[in-house]
């Protein structure tokens, strides 16, 4: 034997005792991954079980509070059905600007006065200063516009691909 496959063999010996190191290392991850995984598993159910008792407790204490009772909750009902109302209401309610109703205790005169005070603020109104015919749009762009303009230019594209 020479000295060269002595070597080889004592290679082999390291590479085959590095091998079942590596294999024993690899079976306990396994088993430590594997106790893990349960502890986990444990734990998540506990504390879904937890969770549950924290929730029933919850609503047990709410149900059986004196404060609450089925007219509070009517009441609650109520107040929120109002509050939601209100708000969809006012949402859309514009104040009223110009009343141009005739009171009845008012002269012709004032009545005539006050009307051409109302005109004179709405003379201020840029739109109403402008006839239609005199408006210009042509420097406008709108998203229409712009649209149908992007749809060209991909449709141009399109063709000649």
């Amino acid at each position: 034997m020479s000295i060269s496959d002595t070597h080889a063999r004592l290679v082999e010996e390291q590479r085959m005792m590095l091998i079942d190191a590596n294999l024993i290392l690899a079976a306990e991850l396994e088993e430590r991954k594997s106790e893990f995984l349960q502890k986990v598993d444990e734990l998540v159910v506990r504390d879904k079980e937890d969770e549950e008792k924290r929730y029933i407790e919850l609503h047990q204490k709410r149900l059986s509070s004196p404060e609450l009772t089925v007219e509070k909750i009517g009441e609650l009902r109520r107040e929120i059905r109002e509050k939601k109302t209100n708000r969809r209401l006012n949402r859309f309610q514009r104040p009223i600007l110009y009343d141009f109703s005739r009171n009845d205790d008012e002269s012709d005169e004032d009545y005539a006065i006050r009307i051409q005070a109302y005109v004179k603020e709405l003379r201020k109104c840029r739109y109403l200063r402008i006839p239609t015919s005199a408006e210009d749009h042509s420097g406008v762009q709108t998203l229409v516009h712009e649209q149908m303009r992007v749809q060209r230019v991909w449709r141009d594209r399109k063709s000649v691909v």
